[in-house]
């Protein structure tokens, strides 16, 4: 069920971003920026709300080095998202899901060459 959920909201939230590029003639950046507002209230409401954000702060200034790794994802996770974003505006959901579905595949295919990871018939 939860994949499922995954996978509508995944196909949703494309074509929506494909359909704000060409209804409004948004760039982006402003869709990214609008975004990252987003999440980031989202994000700390239900910090505060679930009283986890003075732990987090906590564990992350004792331990520097967690807080370095957040930073590098965070930054990696900005560049992919402009690159989304830009694939979206450029091409379309349709390609970019094609593009999805195909790294998701040689990573599958990757790990279980590397790994020795066996599939089976059914996962094929």
């Amino acid at each position: 069920c939860l994949l499922l959920i995954y996978l509508a909201a995944d196909g949703y939230t494309s074509t929506q971003q494909e359909h704000l590029f060409k209804a409004y003639n948004t760039c982006v950046r402003e869709q990214l920026i609008y975004t990252t507002a987003f999440s980031t209230v989202y994000s700390l409401a239900a910090a505060i709300a679930g009283n986890q954000l003075s732990p987090a702060v906590q564990f992350l200034l004792r331990h520097p080095d967690a807080a370095a790794a957040v930073l590098g994802l965070s930054a990696m996770s900005t560049i992919i998202q402009v690159c989304i974003s830009h694939v979206l505006q450029q091409h379309g959901a349709l390609v970019f899901a094609l593009m999805m579905t195909t790294r998701q595949c040689a990573s599958v295919l990757l790990s279980s060459l590397l790994f020795g990871h066996m599939l089976s018939l059914s996962q094929w």
